[in-house]
């Protein structure tokens, strides 16, 4: 009689591990590491940080995709990397079709990041064009609708990227008592403790990215010509990411 009770025992264990081996199939045949294949229309427009930055005649700024990015991917519902990367179809332009291949784990209802450019704050340089290969960071939340072979679809014909930063052209003047305000060169640039800025070719007006944040801070500025520091105080400063401030800062002198 044990030995019939030792039996039933075994072959109960064995169909549960059976049933449990069944349920647990279809979502780690789903959940397989895999390459796919992401077609999406994204668009860039005025007063957005995206790369290929100019200035028009209007002071509006240019956005347009760059030939030579790569937007990664990332799936935050998993919380890792995909290998592989998109790239735009029609680089120069502000619209264009992103395409590219990617491997890992994606399921339906997955939120995907497609992430373009970074943001290295210090690395810029007061141009346009530093921003646009060091600071120039933007991203696009997509879910995964359902997939047509090894093709995802979102549910949706275009991405919509959000930029992680502001930018600010600034226009920098020396106050001196009663006199009017007359324009500083200045050749770096420091936004409180966090932010330290060379200036490529020094000019009143550089171009500077900061992550939208409020800012209350003290903004000191080295003169071009000699090494004396001009400061100015802000207070509760609001920057909002993809947005493009024109803001005039009257400095004064630093006492030795």
């Amino acid at each position: 009689m044990k030995n019939y009770s030792n039996i039933f025992r075994t072959m109960a264990a064995l169909l549960m591990a059976g049933v449990a081996f069944s349920a647990c199939t279809p979502d780690e045949e789903m959940l397989a590491k895999r390459t796919y294949t992401i077609n999406i229309n994204a668009s860039q427009g005025y007063n957005d940080a995206f790369k290929g930055l100019s200035e028009d005649q209007y002071s509006n700024i240019l956005a347009t995709w760059d030939e030579n990015e790569h937007i990664t991917v990332f799936n935050t519902t998993r919380t890792n990397d995909l290998e592989g990367y998109l790239t735009p179809e029609t680089p120069g332009r502000k619209e264009s079709q992103l395409s590219g291949n990617v491997t890992g784990t994606i399921a339906n209802d997955d939120v995907l990041r497609l992430v373009r450019g970074r943001q290295n704050v210090n690395s810029q340089n007061g141009t346009l064009e530093s921003i646009a290969t060091q600071c120039d960071q933007a991203h696009s939340d997509l879910t995964v609708s359902s997939f047509n072979g090894s093709y995802i679809d979102f549910g949706v014909n275009q991405a919509t990227f959000t930029n992680d930063q502001a930018i600010v052209k600034f226009s920098f003047r020396k106050k001196d008592g009663d006199k009017d305000p007359e324009p500083l060169t200045i050749r770096s640039l420091s936004i409180g403790t966090t932010y330290d800025i060379t200036i490529a070719s020094p000019t009143s007006t550089p171009y500077i990215a900061l992550p939208g944040n409020t800012y209350s801070t003290t903004i000191t500025a080295v003169e071009d010509g000699n090494d004396q520091e001009y400061t100015c105080t802000i207070s509760n400063a609001t920057l909002n990411n993809g947005q493009v401030y024109h803001i005039t800062v009257n400095m004064t002198k630093k006492a030795n």
